[in-house]
């Protein structure tokens, strides 16, 4: 049997653009005839096909995509998300977790005879929360099946989702966040020090700069030379330290929150200003700053963790331990704070106030790793211009024979 489309906004705007992609052919001129009964010269009719063919409306970029982008232009009318709604999820990253989280709701609306339309959405949602709450689900679960339905769903707003905002209020009650513990300050330059002894050069001053500057992992990878930026003024002005500039509006790149052109100033750490000067001198503007793959960084970072004895812990814990410590030393530093971690909210900052957990992390480690996290810290602006001091050595070979490595 024979597949029967509809004929709905969809197809028509289809079926439009398809015979805009045709050429027009001319019958006039295809049975054209000379005045004297003759045929007409083959050179003409090719001079009169050319002259009456008519012009695609769309440019030959727009008509080399495939068909769903061929559809501008018509998705809203047909009851779609629009181009531009779904480009406001612009890392790629995320709009992969949220297509397989839809895909799940989707899945568990199919497999309970559950409607997805923008009328019943909402009680489907609540159910399928019930269901993660009862099983094994996590509050960014949650919170992703909401965001996703809301970016997949055309016509479906958040704010209009009351019921929705209460079930995810009682499901953050039920089963809280875990956030990653900080990293303190002595382990962060423990592991910063030791990277540079085993000559792991661009993870040291990773970890450096996530730590100081607050800077999240990925991004700090990304960075080109003209992405540092060298002091420009005088002291008092403002413009006398190392500064970065995270996603330029020039390369049409937007950070993880969607922010352009923030810049991050290195005024706390002294070393820092020696690791920019450095990257940037040996680096052309259009480059990495950082050669390695991520890949090889990551297989160095777990060589490091079985130092600072935190085999588990990530990279972006640097900058969870680099916002609390500042918010230690500093309770009104707050806005600051909060505007070198590029947060939006008040709420996503204050969970980095984790005295407690650093302590506990600091009273677990045995007394010789803490007197050499000490010592690196005094000795780190030595230690990325590449000054290792025989008191250092000795010190990381006793730990290291401590720690059976």
């Amino acid at each position: 049997m024979s597949r029967q489309l509809s004929s709905g906004p969809r197809q028509q705007a289809w079926a439009r653009l398809q015979a805009a992609r045709r050429p027009v052919n001319d019958s006039s001129t295809a049975q054209a005839s000379s005045s004297n009964g003759g045929p007409v010269p083959l050179s003409s009719l090719k001079v009169a096909s050319q002259s009456k063919k008519r012009r695609s409306p769309l440019p030959a970029s727009i008509l080399k995509r495939p068909a769903r982008a061929l559809a501008a232009g018509s998705r809203a009318l047909s009851g779609e998300v629009s181009i531009c709604e779904t480009s406001t999820v612009g890392s790629s990253s995320a709009k992969r977790h949220y297509d397989s989280m839809f895909a799940r709701v989707n899945a568990w609306a199919a497999a309970h005879g559950r409607s997805l339309e923008l009328q019943h959405v909402e009680v489907t949602l609540l159910d399928f929360l019930d269901t993660l709450l009862v099983g094994d689900g996590k509050l960014d679960e949650a919170e992703k099946a909401v965001s996703s339905a809301v970016h997949h769903i055309a016509g479906l707003n958040r704010s209009d989702m009351k019921r929705i905002k209460k079930a995810l209020k009682g499901f953050r009650k039920r089963k809280p966040s875990l956030s990653r513990v900080p990293l303190p300050e002595e382990l962060a330059y423990r592991a910063a020090a030791v990277a540079f002894i085993l000559s792991y050069v661009e993870l040291g001053q990773q970890i450096l700069i996530i730590f100081g500057l607050n800077t999240r992992p990925g991004e700090t990878q990304k960075l080109l030379g003209e992405d540092i930026n060298a002091p420009a003024g005088g002291p008092g002005s403002g413009l006398e330290f190392w500064s970065i500039t995270i996603a330029p509006s020039s390369r049409l790149e937007p950070s993880k929150t969607q922010t352009w052109d923030d810049c991050i100033i290195a005024r706390d750490l002294p070393c820092l200003s020696s690791v920019l000067a450095s990257l940037k001198g040996k680096t052309a503007p259009k480059e990495y700053v950082f050669k390695l793959p991520a890949a090889r960084i990551l297989s160095q970072w777990k060589v490091v963790n079985r130092f600072i004895l935190e085999p588990s812990a990530v990279m972006y814990q640097l900058r969870h331990g680099g916002a609390s410590e500042a918010l230690l030393r500093d309770p009104r530093a707050g806005l600051r704070v909060q505007a070198e971690l590029r947060h939006r909210t008040t709420t996503s900052m204050r969970r980095y106030a984790k005295p407690g957990q650093l302590q506990q992390v600091l009273n677990r480690k045995p007394v010789q790793l803490r007197e050499f996290c000490q010592l690196a810290s005094q000795q780190m602006e030595q230690i990325v211009q590449g000054r290792l001091s025989k008191e250092l050595l000795r010190r990381f070979h006793v730990l290291k024979h401590l720690l059976g490595i």
